[in-house]
């Protein structure tokens, strides 16, 4: 099956360090016309939850501006497997297109899951923990180390450290990473202490609207006095959000909840953003994480 070529653009750092000694950059270097019926999802693709409000608000997109970043295609006899680009190729869908502009690869299997993992990770629009939670797929999946992952992403070892280490937080802190209570820099702050109780309590301060720095320097005053830290006021379980909810925060919007026992709090923030329907969208959907049992 021939598409023509409409244009060429030279590779990232990621993908032409994964393709070396192989067939893929000659083949990446051509961007073909691929229409968007043959082209199949891969069923390990390494992110599953899809934002159907972002597929949505990226196919209106689409329809003005067209897909600008080519998918990532395998060949697999009349039909094409992606390797990367789920995301555009279902909002072409939503949108209505009808081809895609994609580069067409050649690589063992395992190089190419190496590389759907390596595009995942470098998404701008991936939380911190799923970031890190693709950094530990990486090295677990494909024996890589950190020094290896650093060089296919063009990053410091150390970034990839700091991003792993992420996954040591609790659960509960990092739901409120996710859902951007707290910030990278203030995850990271909290992994200096020693139990759960602590980095739960101190990220419920930072919450509350400490800088990273003001964290930084109240736990150095605490060490440094031999304070125990403080419990948590509350006793409360942060509740991660859909992603879905998470987009809101583009607009303003927050909504954040928590469960005590039997007790849960709601709390919605600056909601002129978004209309009635959502609103009660987004009030079900979180008594439902709230209470799953009911």
């Amino acid at each position: 099956m021939a598409h023509p070529k409409v244009r060429t653009r030279a590779l990232g750092k990621g993908l032409s360090a994964l393709l070396e000694g192989t067939e893929g950059p000659a083949s990446l270097e051509k961007i073909y016309r691929v229409s968007v019926s043959d082209i199949h999802p891969d069923p390990e693709q390494p992110r599953q939850d899809m934002d159907e409000e972002g597929l949505q608000s990226l196919a209106e997109s689409l329809k003005v501006y067209g897909v600008l970043q080519p998918l990532l295609l395998k060949a697999e006899g009349q039909m094409y497997r992606l390797v990367a680009g789920e995301r555009r190729w279902r909002a072409a869908q939503l949108a209505g297109l009808e081809e895609v502009p994609a580069r067409v690869i050649e690589g063992s299997e395992g190089a190419l899951r190496e590389m759907a993992l390596v595009e995942n990770v470098q998404r701008k629009d991936l939380s911190p923990i799923e970031i890190a939670s693709a950094l530990q797929a990486l090295i677990r999946r494909h024996g890589l180390t950190q020094e290896d992952c650093a060089s296919r992403l063009g990053w410091s070892r150390a970034l990839v450290a700091n991003r792993l280490r992420l996954l040591n937080l609790p659960e509960s802190v990092r739901a409120m990473l996710a859902d951007e209570r707290i910030t990278e820099g203030h995850a990271r702050a909290l992994l200096g202490l020693e139990t759960e109780e602590e980095m739960l309590s101190w990220a419920e301060r930072a919450a509350g609207g400490m800088s990273v720095r003001q964290l930084e320097a109240a736990l150095r005053e605490a060490a440094a006095s031999g304070r125990v830290v403080e419990k948590a006021a509350s006793k409360s379980t942060p509740i991660q959000l859909p992603r879905r909810f998470r987009n809101y925060s583009r607009h303003g919007v927050r909504i954040r909840m928590s469960r005590r026992g039997e007790a849960a709090r709601i709390v919605l923030e600056n909601l002129k953003w978004i209309g009635d329907e959502q609103l009660m969208s987004a009030l079900e959907e979180c008594l439902q994480r709230l209470y799953p049992e009911a």
